[in-house]
């Protein structure tokens, strides 16, 4: 991206972040020459830490609920949040400007979610372990407590399995904000579904 003088403004985010994890933000850029004049990050809207190198001491923070900036962490390249929790899931900008004679400025955004993974993988169960041809599987898969929800995918042999044959049940709401999915899958067994449970699986993917 290039605004003016400024080259090359962009915001690394980690994405998803666990509960209780420091959240670490970065922001590149080229000011081709020119004097960095301030570096403002934003939560939403909202600033909440600033970084001018001609102050004395240059990073500053900006009182906003839930955010919890480690100063010694931060400076013009990066921020650091502690202590994450589901609160701190936004769009995070930061904001970029070059001293006289230019002032050019950059605006650029990256999201963050924070997340509480599942609490082990995703439990399969079925009515037996083995199917012959022609039969019809019935199984379920429940993902326990995460947020946010979780998207299962099944496959039987390495083939995906989605449609008419899976149906996603309504979420369970658990204490803390965290859901627990279950889906079920129903599909009658031709010759090629060679049939051992062991075969089945299924996977989570956050909403």
């Amino acid at each position: 991206m290039v605004v003016g003088g400024l080259k090359d403004v962009r915001v690394i985010s980690p994405g998803g972040v666990p509960v209780g994890d420091a959240i670490k933000l970065e922001c590149h850029f080229d000011t081709e020459g020119d004097q960095l004049y301030a570096v403002k990050w934003y939560k939403g809207k909202k600033e909440f830490y600033r970084y001018l190198p001609k102050d004395n001491p240059p990073g500053k923070v900006f009182t906003l609920s839930g955010v919890n900036v480690n100063l010694t962490q931060s400076g013009q390249n990066r921020v650091v949040i502690m202590d994450a929790h589901f609160g701190l899931s936004d769009k995070y900008r930061c904001e970029v400007s070059v001293d006289a004679p230019s002032f050019d400025t950059a605006l650029v955004m990256a999201p963050v979610f924070v997340v509480d993974f599942p609490d082990g993988d995703p439990i399969i169960s079925s009515e037996r372990q083995t199917y012959p041809v022609g039969e019809t599987l019935r199984a379920n898969c429940t993902s326990y407590r995460n947020h946010p929800s979780v998207n299962i995918t099944w496959s039987i042999n390495g083939l995906p399995v989605k449609g008419k044959f899976v149906k996603t049940l309504p979420r369970i709401q658990e204490d803390g904000n965290l859901t627990t999915t279950v889906e079920t899958l129903k599909v009658c067994l031709i010759s090629y579904n060679i049939l051992n449970l062991k075969f089945i699986f299924a996977n989570t993917q956050v909403v």
